[in-house]
Order: structure tokens, then sequence, then C-alpha cells
């Protein structure tokens, strides 16, 4: 089916675009100012549930970028 679609496949490296990283975060800064840009976190807290937020990973069980809290300093 590949060769028969004709796909192409390219790669992105990040390390390819760093001279224009600082564009990029201002530009991004810029869309969540104005609220255009949303960022979703899913923060859980204690380091004793680490297996169980590590496990939201694979099972999908989060919604947006998911964080641990360890502790509050």
């Amino acid at each position: 089916m590949i060769l028969m679609r004709r796909v192409t496949v390219t790669g992105f490296i990040c390390l390819d675009h760093m001279a224009e990283l600082a564009d990029c975060r201002a530009e991004l800064l810029k869309l969540k100012k104005e609220g255009k840009l949303v960022v979703q976190e899913d923060i859980r807290e204690g380091i004793e549930n680490y297996v169980d937020v590590v496990n939201l990973l694979f099972s999908g069980g989060n919604k947006g970028k998911l964080m641990l809290k360890i502790n509050d300093e």
C-alpha cells in the first residue's frame, strides 16, 4: 500500500531549526497571551503516586501535559 500510494516519510529534528527558536518562542507567547493557544495541564500530586502517574502515559488517562508534583517547594 505504501508503494501504491507513493507515501513519503520525512523526519523532523528540532536541532535543524535552532536558529528559529527565539522567533518561535515569541510567537507562541503572543498566541498564549491572546488566548489563541490553550495549554492543558494534568498535574498529579505525591511521589507515592509515581507508578500510577507513569501508567497514565500508556493508558491515555491523562488530559494535556501530565506532570507529577513531588512537594510544595
